[in-house]
């Protein structure tokens, strides 16, 4: 009988002591894989008062920032992001709004940038890479 309430105690502190929770509260933010200035090849064009002009390959550097809860910031704009590094954001019709799509992948983003208003808008493909 002793070696039975022995065994008892002995399970009963071994299950007492796996269950005990980590409250490690220094997890990762998984945005920071994601921050820092990326240097980006970009192209587009524009369409503004009926006239297209093709935007030439240039180069341009963009810079990524956490903003509040999961959100991060390209080109001034805050848009939500996901673990994977997707994301995509999209403002209302009105009289000027924006699309902002796309992923980061390793050191690279690639993204495309749509802004329009009531005379015009423009496209813009961004794809670089972490500086």
């Amino acid at each position: 009988m002793k070696t039975l309430n022995r065994l008892l105690i002995l399970v009963f502190l071994l299950f007492l002591f796996s269950c005990v929770k980590n409250n490690d509260d220094t997890q990762k933010d998984y945005r920071e894989n994601f921050m820092g200035t990326y240097k980006c090849n970009l192209f587009g064009n524009s369409i503004n008062n009926n006239i297209n002009t093709e935007i030439p390959v240039s180069i341009d550097t963009i810079s990524v920032e956490k903003a509040e809860d999961s959100l991060i910031i390209i080109m001034n704009k805050k848009i939500f992001v996901n673990k994977n590094g997707e994301f995509h954001n999209l403002t209302a019709p009105s009289t000027d709004y924006f699309t902002l799509t796309g992923y980061f992948k390793n050191d690279s983003i690639v993204f495309e940038f749509y802004q329009a208003n009531l005379s015009g808008g423009s496209y813009l493909f961004y794809k670089g890479y972490k500086l």
